[in-house]
Parts: structure tokens; C-alpha cells; sequence
């Protein structure tokens, strides 16, 4: 359900199989009691805000998407590095705060986001859940080649799904952004081609982890070539909008 195309706010999968309903799984979900834990970087803070939206969890922050109405939607900001808009978009889980944590609970199911990074110590709020949602790869990039990038990568993944019991684990690709920032967000100077490079091949590390350890790997590229979208731009790697719903829809799917 990960590879496929936008027919605009509707995702068409390549394999043809309908995608999961919304409100059957939120039924599904809610009658079972069950922690979800999500741990990483931005990118998996707009999946947290993902599956907090699937359940109309109210709160100040993080955010995915606002509408183009408001003062801090990306069409009037753009991606914001300070003050309130930032702080709504992020709120305090952001930079070198790791082990700060955005907690929710939905009847007996409780979704949890921890901040981490790469060279930041990790800090768990949780010693076991029953999904695990992680990712690794942006941070990764900043320097190095191919062989050193993959070798950070799978020390990370190998630092984190060692670090909680799990019973299922579920591995996020990234997205290089730069093509599309390029096209339709030229005002954007961050990241740069050897930058988005590295991110392809810290993709390829996160693959053959997934495999060698028997966990699920959801391919994010497919679902973040959103174009001239400035509702779901793909922008600084970042899966705005329609990009993390759908990624929370069939995160919820897995989870039994």
C-alpha cells in the first residue's frame, strides 16, 4: 500500500488493493488497549501528528497540516525556525531535547512520541509497546559517504528497537525533498544534492535492516511527490498533510 500515486488528495495504490477505512479501524482500535510508540526526528513527529489527527486528538502541538487560512499554514510561513508558529508546528520536542515526549491517550490506546536524533543519548519513556514506529537517515546525512551513512543508520535502528520490547516493529524510509523544493519552493536553501544523496543511501540501510531483523519497512517516497502543494509540500524531508495521514491510516492497519 506504500508504492503508488496521488490522484489529488486520493492515494491510488500500484498493487491495486484498496486502502484500510479510516473509521473501521479507529472502532477496531479503540476496543483494544494498546501502546504505540513513535521515536525520532521531525519526520516522525509529522507522524505522531498523523495519528493523532485519526483520532481527533485536540492539543496545542505538534502539527502536520493547518489550513491555508491560518497565520501559520506553510502558504503563509513556509517551514518557520522560531517563535509561535514554530512552536505550534513543533512545540518543545525539537533539536537536542531528546527524551522529550508528547503523551495522548484514546479510550485504552496510548500514542507516544519521543524525540531523538542521531549523536543525542536516547531516552525511552516506555520499556515496552506494542508497536514501535521509527525511522532514521536525515540527521545521518549531514556528512560522510555511503559505507559511513549506512553504518550510522543501522546503529541507530539497532540503538532503538534494542532499547524497548516491542511486538512489532515498523521501519520509515525518507524522502529527499530538493527536486520538489526546487521545482515549486525555491525559497528553501536546505538541504543540498550530496546531502539528499546520503538520505538515499541511509534508505538502503533501513531496508536491509528491516529485513535482516523481520520487521515491516514502509517506503515513504512514493506518498511525499505531492508537487505544487502547499497544503502537503515536500519540503526539508518533511511528509506534511495528505503525506502523514496516509501514513498514519496504515500504521493504525497494522496494529492487531
Amino acid at each position: 500500500m506504500d508504492v503508488g500515486w496521488w490522484q489529488q488528495d486520493v492515494w491510488k495504490t500500484a498493487t491495486g488493493e484498496p486502502l484500510p477505512n479510516l473509521e473501521q479501524e479507529k472502532r477496531r482500535l479503540l476496543k483494544l488497549n494498546r501502546t504505540i510508540l513513535v521515536v525520532g526526528d521531525s519526520t516522525m513527529r509529522f507522524l505522531y501528528s498523523g495519528l493523532l489527527d485519526a483520532f481527533n486528538v485536540k492539543r496545542r502541538y505538534p502539527h502536520h497540516k493547518l489550513p491555508p487560512s491560518h497565520n501559520c499554514s506553510f502558504s503563509h510561513v513556509g517551514w518557520p525556525g522560531s517563535g509561535p508558529c514554530a512552536w505550534l508546528w513543533r512545540g518543545p520536542c525539537r533539536d537536542s531535547s531528546s527524551g522529550c515526549t508528547y503523551d495522548h491517550n484514546v479510550n485504552r490506546l496510548r500514542i507516544v512520541f519521543t524525540w531523538w536524533r542521531n549523536n543525542l543519548k536516547l531516552n525511552l519513556p516506555v520499556p515496552r509497546a506494542d508497536v514501535l514506529l521509527t525511522s532514521a537517515g536525515v540527521w545521518e546525512s549531514f556528512d560522510g559517504n555511503a559505507t559511513t551513512v549506512q553504518d550510522k543508520v543501522e546503529r541507530n535502528l539497532l540503538l532503538i528497537t534494542s532499547s524497548v520490547h516491542a511486538r512489532r516493529v515498523i521501519l520509515y524510509s525518507n524522502m529527499p525533498c530538493l527536486g520538489a523544493q526546487r521545482e515549486f519552493f525555491s525559497s528553501f536553501r536546505f538541504p543540498h544534492s550530496d546531502f539528499e544523496r546520503r538520505v538515499l543511501y541511509g534508505n538502503e540501510a533501513i531496508f536491509r535492516f528491516a529485513r535482516r531483523k523481520g520487521y515491516d519497512y514502509f517506503d515513504r517516497r512514493f506518498s511525499m511527490i505531492t508537487g505544487n502543494d502547499t497544503l502537503s509540500p515536500c519540503v526539508e524531508h518533511h511528509p506534511y498533510g495528505k503525506a502523514s495521514d496516509l501514513h498514519a491510516l496504515i500504521a493504525l492497519h497494522c496494529i492487531n
